[in-house]
């Protein structure tokens, strides 16, 4: 059996189960509400329902594709931190208004990122049984338009030839 069917949901089950592991202790070692965790949740989701229309409403008008990888990268960068801040603050300045201390910051930061790290092992896991199935597919043609046969087939080969520890950069 190849590694890579072993290797790409175990990166996906190790990040499901450190983004949950992490708010179980938090929540426990602090004894507080998953509550927390689910407002820091909830603020990454927001922010991104914002900022990702923003960002294909922007970067067309401003040509960012066009710019030196560079700025590409700090236009990118500056938007999300925006975003997330702006949905940061409003989450603390109206909804946990008493998450003043360490442990409650603490746990709506692991919410905060636990759910984007949960989107992450989604996405691994989708794109992995896709993978499979176009793999096991004796005739793409089946599923492919015929333009786009040539690429798919590329795609799917980079996908099952990629060394064992790339598939678990998602996790680390």
């Amino acid at each position: 059996m190849e590694i890579l069917y072993f290797t790409y949901p175990l990166s996906a089950t190790l990040i499901f189960i450190m983004a949950i592991g992490l708010g179980a202790y938090l929540t426990y070692k602090f004894k507080l509400s998953w509550l927390l965790y689910l407002i820091g949740a909830a603020t990454f989701v927001f922010s991104q329902i914002g900022h990702i229309p923003f960002n294909n409403l922007v970067v067309p008008r401003l040509g960012v594709s066009d710019w030196p990888l560079v700025f590409q990268v700090l236009f990118y960068g500056l938007s999300a931190g925006l975003w997330e801040e702006w949905f940061r603050y409003a989450a603390y300045r109206w909804v946990a208004k008493d998450a003043r201390t360490w442990p409650k910051g603490l746990l709506m930061g692991a919410g905060h990122g636990g759910v984007e790290a949960l989107i992450i092992g989604g996405i691994i896991l989708i794109t992995y049984l896709n993978m499979v199935i176009l793999r096991s597919t004796p005739d793409l043609s089946t599923l492919v338009p015929a333009d786009q046969l040539a690429a798919v087939q590329e795609g799917v080969e980079a996908y099952w030839s990629t060394p064992w520890y790339i598939s678990m950069l998602g996790f680390v």
